[in-house]
């Protein structure tokens, strides 16, 4: 099994970035993402509206990380490399998704 010590870095160095800021606080790159995330569910941003994160360390769940905004609970898979892979889900899991 490959070390993804990297990822699980950049995984904890994003909930710790998020966690406690406000949406006005945040780089172009996380207020796009963020946005993006609210707008599947309806949740309107204002520059002040608080974003709270937390790093997932039970590595039998599919998220990596938690975002919370306005009460709505996002679960975030991040993922990076370099090489090629493939990765494979049960059809029940990806049907019930």
């Amino acid at each position: 099994m490959a070390n993804n010590s990297h990822g699980n870095n950049n995984e904890l160095e994003m909930a710790e970035y998020l966690d406690g800021k406000k949406y006005k606080e945040l780089n172009l790159t996380m207020k796009e993402f963020i946005k993006y995330i609210c707008a599947t569910k309806g949740i309107q941003l204002n520059d002040d509206t608080e974003i709270n994160a937390k790093y997932e360390t039970n590595n039998k769940l599919k998220q990596d990380v938690y975002i919370f905004v306005n009460g709505t609970r996002f679960g975030v898979s991040l993922k990076m490399g370099t090489g090629n892979s493939c990765h494979q889900e049960k059809i029940e899991e990806f049907v019930e998704f």
